[in-house]
């Protein structure tokens, strides 16, 4: 029986670097709207003094978004991601996030499925471990982002990669599907001891 590689899925720099920018600049507006006059509100074309304590809350409230995206993206751009990643090995599927890490062993896993939100424009899409206990993880942010893709194939395409990467595991063949298209670029093969090593033209390898 041959050992196949770990390997781990890490946001897709350009995604990242691109969001990252996006909220940078949403922060950056949002403090010249607070530094303009916080206490001034428009009626009628005349500025009007607000009375309401709450205004500066409710600024200081949406002001959490910004500041939110820019940490996460920043740190979706550190060497390896360290905190925000999907992790395949043979023990199992670890989903790494801000907040805390979720794994499942193999034999927990039964399949991969997909499911998504319709009503949003683009759907919010996510792939989920089904079994006792179904671990539902967002791979959006892994996937390149391309003009005029269908989000929702390349997501299908992850799950069904999942799936026979799980098989590859469990049988124990040594042999591993190859990626798909809309993760190239963000897997990198882990070593003995865990950590990514330094990413290949092949990223896919075996561990010898």
């Amino acid at each position: 029986m041959k050992t196949v590689q770990a390997v781990r899925i890490i946001p897709s720099r350009g995604t990242a670097m691109l969001t990252f920018f996006v909220f940078a600049a949403l922060l950056v507006v949002y403090f010249l709207f607070l530094l303009h006059d916080v206490d001034t509100v428009i009626i009628n074309g005349k500025d009007v003094h607000d009375e309401s304590p709450y205004r500066l809350l409710y600024l200081v409230l949406f002001l959490v978004i910004p500041v939110f995206g820019v940490i996460t993206q920043s740190l979706r751009l550190l060497p390896g991601s360290p905190m925000d990643f999907l992790e395949i090995g043979p023990q199992g599927l670890t989903v790494a996030k801000l907040f805390g890490r979720r794994h499942r062993r193999w034999e927990e896993i039964s399949g991969f499925t997909v499911g998504s939100i319709s009503l949003t424009k683009p759907p919010i899409t996510w792939v989920k471990a089904e079994g006792a206990r179904p671990l539902r993880f967002f791979v959006t942010g892994y996937v390149r982002i391309r003009l005029f893709s269908h989000a929702d194939a390349d997501i299908r395409s992850i799950a069904d990669w999942l799936d026979a990467m799980r098989e590859s595991y469990v049988s124990g063949d040594g042999s591993l599907p190859p990626e798909p298209e809309a993760l190239a670029g963000t897997i990198i093969p882990l070593t003995q001891s865990g950590a990514p090593m330094r990413a290949r033209s092949s990223v896919i390898e075996r561990r010898r």
